[in-house]
């Protein structure tokens, strides 16, 4: 299954260990447990991240 905009960031460190250094590369995640809760969406819109460019990179690494 896909990682999508409203897979949540706790999913992708449970079902894709292979995508967290991804995430810890663009500070995505510092174990903040809001964080965790919060879709790559809203995440992406947040910190101003091309929301495209991180399915596709993270994809890869699913």
């Amino acid at each position: 299954m896909p990682i999508t905009p409203e897979t949540k960031i706790g999913q992708i460190f449970r079902e894709y260990p292979k995508a967290i250094d991804y995430l810890l590369e663009h500070n995505i995640c510092e174990c903040d447990f809001t964080t965790m809760k919060r879709t790559l969406r809203e995440v992406a819109e947040e910190r101003g991240l091309d929301l495209e460019k991180l399915l596709e990179e993270l994809n890869k690494r699913a």
